[in-house]
């Protein structure tokens, strides 16, 4: 598939996870607090917001390996949030985004 492609696929995942974040909390297996700190190194929005404005983008990049991303990545100091687009189901997006960010070691550990 093309990378458009796959990208538009992915979009309904990510906008639904994210909502789930912010609303129902816990219940999505991360809350918002938790992908906030996976992306930018923050748990809440600075007062004055962010420099640079966090993004969202999508790992169309082969890895060493020669495959995409199956889990999510993160640039924490220019707020984005590096998203998979292999996963064609809901649920199998979910599954990946919570184990890549529950097993990452977090900012600011070596």
């Amino acid at each position: 598939m093309l990378p458009f492609t796959l990208t538009i696929l992915t979009m309904p995942h990510v906008v639904d996870y994210i909502l789930c974040a912010i609303f129902l909390d816990e219940q999505c297996g991360l809350t918002f607090e938790e992908i906030l700190f996976f992306s930018t190194g923050v748990k809440q929005v600075p007062p004055l917001g962010f420099s640079p404005t966090p993004a969202i983008e999508f790992l169309h990049e082969t890895e060493d390996d020669g495959q995409q991303s199956s889990f999510p990545k993160a640039s924490t100091c220019s707020c984005c949030l590096q998203l998979p687009v292999v996963q064609s189901t809901y649920a199998d997006f979910v599954t990946a985004v919570v184990f890549g960010i529950t097993n990452s070691q977090g900012f600011g550990y070596a």
